[in-house]
């Protein structure tokens, strides 16, 4: 591209840029007058785009941006209407970090109930190695009621529902509320202390 190329593209404002990228074509066989367009409105915003992904989560920051961008350059020939390019833009890149926030989230209850629940038998050994790691985790433990202490402590043991609540001297029922009440606790607990 030309230096009075690069110039030009400077002067125009976010709506023409925009124009230019939509009336580029489909995204995988865009012109290049659409792809240099897009570029200038990425080297134009790039760095705030990070920076607000950062505001929903420091980790992933420039994963959320480039996932934006990739929206962005699929969706704007058929989802921006034409007005206010950088409001459209940063109600993307927000949706885009709340999902992968919520992605996150997600996978660490999943693999806290996984490891609790994995085989259908109360087997734990997975949570029992990253209790060995992880010393957050038996902070967590150790801020449950005693009965559901008692109950994780079991389910680490691999011990099955009907052994655990023989163990903690209650019933089978209560030993499977207490053990649900336990995971709920400790998902909330590890994702306060980033485990």
């Amino acid at each position: 591209m030309s230096e009075s190329s690069k110039s030009s593209l400077n002067e125009l404002t976010d709506e023409t840029l925009v124009e230019l990228v939509q009336r580029g074509g489909a995204p995988a066989k865009a012109s290049f007058q659409a792809q240099a367009a897009f570029a200038k409105l990425r080297e134009r915003y790039n760095e705030q785009v990070v920076a607000s992904a950062a505001q929903f989560g420091k980790t992933g920051a420039e994963d959320v941006a480039q996932e934006a961008w990739i929206k962005v350059w699929t969706k704007i020939a058929d989802h921006f209407d034409g007005r206010n390019f950088r409001g459209w833009l940063f109600r993307l890149v927000k949706h885009e970090a709340i999902n992968a926030y919520r992605l996150a989230q997600r996978k660490r209850e999943q693999s806290i109930s996984l490891d609790f629940e994995s085989k259908g038998d109360g087997s734990a050994s997975s949570l029992a190695i990253l209790l060995e790691r992880k010393e957050p985790l038996e902070l967590c433990i150790a801020k449950l009621p005693e009965r559901q202490q008692c109950i994780v402590r079991a389910t680490l043991q691999q011990m099955k529902i009907a052994a655990a609540a023989e163990h903690c001297g209650i019933t089978a029922a209560q030993a499977s509320v207490a053990k649900h009440h336990a995971i709920k606790s400790l998902r909330a607990c590890t994702t306060r202390e980033g485990v």
